[in-house]
């Protein structure tokens, strides 16, 4: 149902109109004029006769049912003028296109002594000329097939070469892996080999330094037995004994420690970077050492002492009990030597735990990380066979 309603003449929009309106449009147009769609009704284009007879029955005033019949008028016009234009212009432009097409000139082959003139050509030269023409065309035709295979072919040979190119590095890199985890593995068992010995040679001198240390006393005290002995039989002031000779412990010492110092700075030992354990080792070898001067000194001002004829010499009681305080406290300064040795070899060992966890975390990373390179270059490889396919199916 449409509803009629009063639209000044003002308001009109068939004033601008240069072109007719599409039937989508119509709805606006009634809109402006006030004619207002109550149903929703599907959009049909509308005629001249049909909108004159609505108007004529509808619009209130004549005057402007007048004005505007004729924009209406005006417009239908123009409307069918540019129709009837564009379908001239489309019959022009398809007989254009159709005559596009130039024409080529014959190959009839002409003698030499032609010197100008009018030459008329018999149809079996029209014949052979356009036969000619014909197997022209084809031999380009086949010719441009040949280049496109040609150039194929190239395409595809290159590829296959990038292909294997790409193979053999992959390949090589695989090796090139290989090839460095060897070598570390066998540089760390080297390693572990080589520390081994240090070890067991450390061990050993150490168990050595002991045993000398233990040793030492035993001598000067047999020294001291026989000075006593030798004094208590001759009774007569006898001039003072040289002191002992204090040359072998400290010389076995200074040995040790030398050997200590090449080992600590030898390059192709892994234990030449435990400097705290080669300065425990000095320092107790120093402590030895001083304990066996304090035990010369002391043996020392016994021979230069004069004794008193009226002394008695030393009960055998007091002996026993001098000797066995001084074998006290040599066992006292093993003890500790012992227990410093022991506390740095647990340093040190927990070191090597440490260091070995971290060399075990660096190999497992290196391994994840060829896993992933591998992967990568599997994924790469499929990459470019899926390519290398889709590039030879096409035609």
């Amino acid at each position: 149902m449409i509803k009629v309603e009063y639209v000044p003449s003002d308001n009109m929009i068939a004033d601008g109109f240069t072109k007719p309106l599409p039937a989508n449009k119509w709805a606006r147009f009634l809109d402006q004029l006030g004619l207002v769609e109550r149903e929703e009704a599907p959009l049909r284009e509308i005629g001249l006769k049909e909108v004159q007879e609505q108007l004529e029955g509808l619009i209130i005033h004549q005057y402007e049912a007048r004005k505007l019949r004729s924009s209406v008028h005006h417009l239908s016009v123009q409307y069918k003028l540019l129709q009837h234009e564009n379908e001239g212009l489309k019959e022009a432009l398809q007989h254009k296109k159709k005559h596009k097409k130039k024409g080529k000139a014959l190959d009839l082959q002409q003698r030499q002594e032609y010197h100008g003139g009018s030459v008329f050509w018999s149809p079996r030269k029209i014949r052979e000329a356009r036969a000619r023409e014909v197997v022209r065309e084809r031999d380009k035709i086949e010719e441009k097939l040949q280049k496109a295979q040609a150039k194929k072919q190239r395409e595809e040979v290159q590829l296959q070469r990038q292909v294997k190119l790409e193979e053999k590095r992959v390949e090589r890199q695989r090796l090139k892996e290989i090839r460095e985890l060897e070598r570390a593995e066998k540089a760390a068992e080297r390693a572990r080999k080589v520390e081994a010995q240090h070890q067991k040679k450390a061990t050993q001198q150490a168990q050595q330094r002991k045993r000398k240390a233990s040793r030492a006393p035993s001598s000067k005290n047999k020294r001291q037995k026989r000075a006593m002995e030798d004094r208590a039989r001759d009774r007569v002031a006898s001039p003072p004994s040289p002191p002992p000779p204090k040359t072998t412990s400290l010389n076995v010492s200074r040995a040790t420690i030398t050997n200590l110092i090449n080992q600590a700075y030898d390059p192709s030992s892994i234990a030449a970077n435990n400097l705290s354990e080669i300065l425990l080792r000095l320092q107790a070898a120093k402590e030895i050492a001083e304990y066996e001067k304090d035990a010369l000194r002391a043996a020392l001002h016994v021979h230069q002492k004069p004794r008193n004829r009226h002394e008695p010499p030393l009960d055998l009681q007091q002996r026993k009990a001098q000797l066995v305080k001084e074998k006290e406290k040599e066992k006292e300064l093993l003890d500790k030597i012992e227990l410093k040795e022991a506390k740095e070899n647990n340093r040190i060992y927990q070191l090597k735990i440490k260091e070995a966890a971290r060399a075990a975390r660096e190999e497992a990373k290196k391994v994840r990380d060829e896993a992933k390179a591998v992967k990568a270059a599997e994924l790469d490889a499929k990459r470019r066979d899926r390519d290398a396919a889709k590039a030879i199916q096409q035609p």
